[in-house]
């Protein structure tokens, strides 16, 4: 059964997106269209997760680090300058996402007093 998603004052068919290019996507994705931009998750979120399950060796870490990096990339997309695959980008992202948790929680072990 298709997905409909309401956008722009109509509905459209998710499946519609699957063949489109990631730029084109993108495009949509920036103009609002919320079908593109999860169709861009669908895409990209099992390689990226297993990326950063690489990284944490914790599903449970991994799975909210993409969620982080999921609401990240929604809501910086309009910064995505295209200089680069979007794949990349989303991966840098959640990267970044585990570094700066992981600097948080090392910081916040030094400061547990004795």
């Amino acid at each position: 059964m298709d997905t409909l998603i309401p956008t722009n004052d109509r509905l459209v068919v998710h499946e519609d997106w699957i063949a489109c290019s990631d730029e084109m996507l993108v495009s949509a994705a920036t103009g609002g269209d919320l079908a593109a931009f999860n169709t861009l998750c669908e895409r990209y979120t099992p390689r990226t997760l297993r990326k950063i399950y690489s990284i944490t060796k914790d599903w449970e870490d991994a799975e909210d680090a993409l969620q982080d990096a999921l609401l990240k990339a929604f809501t910086h997309l309009k910064t995505f300058e295209g200089r680069c695959r979007f794949s990349s980008w989303f991966t840098r992202i959640a990267i970044n996402v585990i570094t700066h948790d992981s600097a948080e929680a090392q910081g916040a072990a030094r400061n547990i007093p004795p």
